[in-house]
């Protein structure tokens, strides 16, 4: 259930991992890499509107896949001083080891 007033916080690393993924595509077609940053920000969007809906990872985190591209998002729930967020951990191709990000600090730190 998405609280009304839920902030979507990135990790510095997965905005970076976000942004080479975004230019990767950017050099072979301008088409898909605007498909591939609406796609991100549609599954950001889904794990904002329903986060607990996902599943989980790693008994913490959860994973929202990203639709039409090899990707997944790794988030957290958090609530720091009462204000309920959904902490972005990881734009992780899913070719990569899973869990490679997990030792990240919350980014709300």
């Amino acid at each position: 259930m998405k609280a009304d007033n839920m902030a979507v916080i990135f990790h510095p690393a997965a905005v970076q991992e976000f942004l080479r993924s975004r230019r990767w595509y950017a050099k072979r077609d301008l088409r898909v890499e605007q498909r591939f940053a609406e796609a991100v920000n549609d599954a950001i969007a889904r794990a904002e509107a329903a986060p607990e809906s996902h599943p989980v990872f790693r008994g913490q985190f959860r994973e929202v896949r990203v639709r039409r591209f090899p990707f997944a998002i790794y988030f957290r729930l958090e609530n720091a001083a009462g204000n309920p967020s959904i902490a972005v951990y990881a734009v992780a191709h899913t070719s990569r080891r899973a869990g490679y990000w997990v030792r990240r600090r919350s980014p709300g730190e």
